[in-house]
């Protein structure tokens, strides 16, 4: 393998690393300030108040006149303010990052005192290998004999020059028949023979040269391995210091670990207790709705296949339908000898169960027959009134909305974009500046893209129109078939469901109970947040979600295979034997700074771009895996990017890398590719040092800056004609949490996997999570918007990842400990293991049903509070049925009202363009936002208490200390978890009880 890092390229290269850094800590401060970025990089101080209501936010504080008055707030703000400011999953992903300080904090004050010293001074094991003269083989001639000592000032000789391995055998004729020889090329001396060399009892034998062999280790070690494991002897009892670190750090782990588990139980309790009455507290998502054909195997087929196939699958399907009704109105569920039997037309493509008795209460039957009497709306409501009398306020159907929703995004967009032109002509005409008639904005039109009336219209051939005069025309016409559309698809049921109960107990009993003992029929589970559904997934039947999970599953393994193309690339790039052998690499190679460059920098930089791309990809790939809300799509990245890392990455690049430097080692004998990835995996601490010094100083305070983030606002800004297009800008900077937890829980892998291996990367990695928190603290207050609440659901899997990579970090010292040759301390260290699989189930046991959906006994204490609050405020509606259409489909929030007045608009700043109607008729300007500068201490504008900023977060008890749910020793009982209920709404009622129920959105002119 290449060498790695040495100390001097390490401290050059962290050198670089940190003056990035430093560069990019100065920019950000000025360019903060400045007047075209300060709403980029402090956009959440300038949010409409809709928006802050809407996500039940408050305004962050502001900041200072100061470059760099941005620091106090930052390191100031307390969980409980950022909860309010930034939300429940902010919280939980600073969390994560004060864990990572915390754990590697420790470690670090360990294993400097203790590993490290053992590891410098033990042995010297790893100087004895570089120190050591080479090898001489009397008859490898190639090899240049050791030089003698010098004498006292005699000058260093010349380097001697490089003597490559020669081809030793030269082309020879067939040889005679059951005989082979060999003739050695001109220039290679001959083998003296055996019995020469050996004695007289070796007449008999013969030899020849071996071209594999190799003379001296492959592995180069630097000076910076002096510091690593590498530099203990084998069967050396200095190995205890390592077993002992690794017990003390498994211990620490795992307490941390039961900790925070408590806390995100705590936070997500919390949450739960805390939402408004009537949409995700109270609603469950009915899937696999019995008795709709829509997302069967036969309907799934018949839309795919041919004409004359489908109509007889029609056909089929019909005979099913009829046979269903019959059994079921006769009480019998299987007619033999019917097409009801057959497993093509069957609800799950697996036939009728069989003739017995539970059969009788066949749930698709069962529902066929109440379809056929009513609607679906009808059916799901009976079914659960039946279970749950009088709990039921109301269903919201789902409906095949695959045709409307092309309909409705193109009207979105053109809607935006007709506002933005009346607002930029608006404008103009104030300034005196309106357009003449010929420099009109005009667009182009492809008729022939908009069915019949396009053609008829404006032709087979692209021309163009005034886009004041086309855009409304289109609109009108998008809003003929949006209304037709909707018609018919309110029509297209699929076998989805929203329930919302009247009380949070109903909802939690439905959620957890297995409501048939068909188990492919209404599949029951809490429903996530309204505005967090992803509406194209939900329409699915449980066989094509879990098809569609399968084969996305696959095409990941495959991403992940063929992804070593790029890594083995990089790893051969970077390997520096292979540069070194071309003279314009050795040039630079020699020069120290930019030794530290290819070295130190170079193979993360190259990593880290490759990597950019693959979180949007696997996005992609959840989005089309059947997944039903934008949670459950990032929480799938998670997991998916967290395999890649540790796959492909951390192993791939150890395996590859290893290959690459031994791969005639690897050919000839296969059986030493453990003793080679023994060596292996230390070598690879030095890649992963100089990454984390690389990632912890330079990248991330490159992305605090953002800055190609910022050259995009500013492009956008200069392109957008009017505020509210240029608002959109930097109103619209959403967060993501799934690949930056990865990256996280990725970084605590690594330093647990080397923290005993070489120590040094603690301190890296340490730093790594104290820039990170800055980094994001920064960015949850003042800049970015989460894009989905999922109320800290995030931390079960955080939890996990860690574990595992607890274990794998155990693995690996076990499997180094065993190389080194020493029985007793791998066994030691091998009982870590199960400690930790122990304690990881135990806290999932314990803590993991709690922080998935509120127990019956909270439901309870909730429901109580909103009967106090409904008696506190008089005789109300229920906020339960105000909340009914909190699940319709947004392409049914079409509003004629703002259609018109839109059109209105645009028909008004025509006739004023051309002259028609005077510019008293403009649309009045709207008020400019307010500037941050202009606040002043005790103002009203700077008060974040003010209207609209109030408080929606009930606190934990009084004071301080007990604001922080996380500081009381949370028990899981449920009168303890009463306990904390009663604890979070204390005497006070909650702010949540006057939050208005969010409803379906609305098109407006600067939404």
């Amino acid at each position: 393998m290449a060498p790695g890092a040495t100390a001097g390229s390490f401290a050059t290269a962290c050198g670089i690393n940190a003056l990035v850094g430093f560069i990019c800590l100065i920019a950000f401060s000025f360019l903060r300030k400045s007047n075209f970025a300060r709403r980029f990089y402090t956009s959440k101080r300038y949010l409409p108040e809709t928006i802050l209501h809407e996500e039940r936010k408050k305004r962050p504080k502001p900041i200072g006149r100061g470059p760099f008055s941005w620091i106090g707030p930052v390191c100031t703000y307390t969980e409980e303010e950022v909860l309010q400011v930034a939300g429940w999953d902010a919280v939980v992903y600073l969390r994560i990052l004060r864990f990572g300080m915390v754990l590697f904090t420790f470690l670090t004050f360990w294993m400097w005192v203790t590993v490290l010293p053992t590891n410098a001074a033990g042995g010297k094991y790893v100087k004895e290998l570089t120190d050591s003269p080479p090898k001489v083989i009397p008859f490898a001639y190639w090899l240049s004999p050791p030089p003698p000592p010098l004498r006292a000032g005699q000058p260093e000789p010349p380097p001697a020059p490089e003597v490559k391995t020669p081809n030793f055998y030269d082309t020879v004729p067939p040889a005679p028949e059951g005989l082979m020889w060999w003739r050695y090329a001109p220039g290679v001396p001959p083998l003296p023979s055996v019995a020469s060399v050996l004695g007289p009892g070796y007449g008999n034998f013969s030899w020849r040269r071996d071209p594999n062999y190799a003379t001296e280790s492959s592995f180069e070690f630097t000076n910076l391995d002096r510091a690593s494991l590498s530099n203990i002897q084998p069967k050396s009892s200095l190995l205890g210091v390592h077993v002992v670190a690794a017990w003390v750090m498994t211990l620490f782990v795992l307490a941390m670990l039961w900790r925070y588990a408590k806390k995100s139980v705590a936070l997500r309790i919390r949450y739960l207790v805390t939402l408004p009455k009537g949409a995700d507290s109270n609603t469950v998502l009915v899937q696999d709705i019995p008795g709709v054909n829509f997302g069967t195997q036969a309907a799934r087929a018949k839309s795919v296949a041919p004409a004359f196939v489908a109509n007889k699958i029609e056909a089929g399907i019909q005979k099913s339908t009829n046979a269903a009704l019959k059994a079921a109105k006769s009480g019998v569920s299987r007619v033999p000898g019917s097409e009801a039997t057959s497993p093509l037309f069957s609800h799950d493509g697996k036939g009728s169960a069989g003739a017995d008795t539970a059969d009788t209460f066949n749930a698709w039957n069962k529902a066929k027959l109440k379809l056929d009497q009513g609607s679906m709306e009808a059916l799901v409501k009976d079914e659960y009134n039946e279970l749950f009398p009088d709990e039921v306020v109301s269903v919201q159907p789902v409906h095949d909305t695959t045709k409307l929703e092309p309909l409705d995004k193109e009207y979105d967009t053109l809607s935006q974009k007709l506002w933005d032109l009346i607002g930029d002509y608006n404008s103009k005409v104030r300034k005196g500046k309106a357009p003449e008639p010929k420099k009109r904005k005009q667009v182009r039109v492809i008729g022939a893209t908009m069915g019949e009336w396009g053609r008829e219209k404006y032709g087979m051939k692209p021309v163009k129109k005034d886009a004041l005069e086309y855009w409304p025309e289109r609109l009108e016409r998008l809003k003929e078939e949006i209304l037709v559309e909707t018609a018919e698809a309110r029509n297209k049921n699929v076998p989805c469901a929203f329930v919302t109960f009247r009380s949070r107990r109903s909802q939690v009993v439905a959620s957890t109970t297995m409501i048939n003992h068909d188990l492919s029929a209404w599949i029951t589970d809490p429903a996530p947040a309204p505005a967090t559904v992803y509406w194209g997934n939900i329409r699915w039947r449980a066989w094509e979600r879990s098809l569609r999970s399968s084969l996305i599953w696959a095409l990941f393994w495959v991403i992940c295979f063929f992804y070593l193309i790029p890594i083995g690339f990089v790893q051969g790039f970077v390997n520096v034997d292979l540069l070194g052998k071309y003279p314009p690499f050795k040039q630079l190679l020699d020069i120290q700074f930019t030794n530290a460059i290819i070295v130190s920098i170079l193979p993360g930089l190259v990593l880290k771009i490759f990597l950019a791309l693959l979180p949007m990809l696997l996005t992609f790939m959840n989005k089309r895996a059947g997944m039903q809300s934008l949670a459950e799509i990032d929480y799938g990245v998670m997991t998916k990017y967290f395999i890649f890392q540790v796959l492909t990455v951390w192993l791939g690049t150890m395996v590859v890398g290893s290959f690459l430097s031994q791969l005639n080692q690897w050919i000839d004998d296969p059986g030493s590719a453990v003793d080679l990835l023994g060596t292996a995996v230390p070598k690879t601490a030095s890649f992963w040092l100089t990454f984390y010094a690389l990632s912890a100083l330079w990248t991330v305070p490159f992305s605090g800056l953002n800055i190609i983030g910022l050259i995009i606002y500013w492009i956008k800004s200069k392109i957008a004609a009017t505020e509210k297009a240029r608002a959109r800008c930097w109103q619209d900077q959403k967060v993501s949490y799934g690949a930056n937890v990865v990256d996280v829980t990725f970084a605590i892998m690594i330093g647990l996997i080397y923290c005993i291996i070489q120590p040094v990367i603690t301190v890296m990695v340490l730093i790594f999570f104290m820039t990170s928190f800055v980094v994001a603290k920064y960015n949850a207050i003042y800049k970015l918007r989460p894009a989905y609440e999922s109320g800290g659901l995030i931390w079960p899997k955080i939890h996990t990842q860690i574990v595992f990579s607890l274990v794998l970090a155990q693995l690996v010292l076990v499997f180094i400990l065993a190389i080194k040759k020493v029985i007793w301390a791998p066994i030691i260290v091998a009982i870590t293991i199960p400690l930790s699989l122990i304690t990881h189930f135990t806290i999932k046991k314990r803590f993991g049903p709690p922080q998935l959906i509120l127990s019956y006994r909270g439901a309870a204490d909730a429901d109580n509070h909103d009967e106090m609050e409904k008696e506190m405020h008089g005789s109300r509606s229920d906020d339960a049925a105000m909340q009914r259409d909190a699940y319709l489909n947004p392409v049914f929030s079409f509003n004629d009202k703002d259609h018109q007045e839109l059109l209105e608009a645009a028909n008004n700043i025509d006739l004023i363009l051309k002259k028609e109607r005077s510019e008293e008729h403009l649309m009045p300007e709207l008020p400019d936002e307010v500037d941050e500068d202009e606040m002043h201490p005790g103002s009203t504008a700077h008060s974040t208490h003010g209207s609209g900023n109030k408080s929606f977060l009930p606190t934990f008890g009084k004071g301080k200390k007990g604001s922080n749910a996380a500081d009381k020793d949370v028990q899981m009982s449920t009168t303890e978890e009463g306990e904390t209920l009663r604890e979070t709404y204390g005497d006070n009622k909650s702010p949540y009880a006057e939050t208005k129920p969010a409803s379906a959105p609305v098109r407006t002119p600067y939404s």
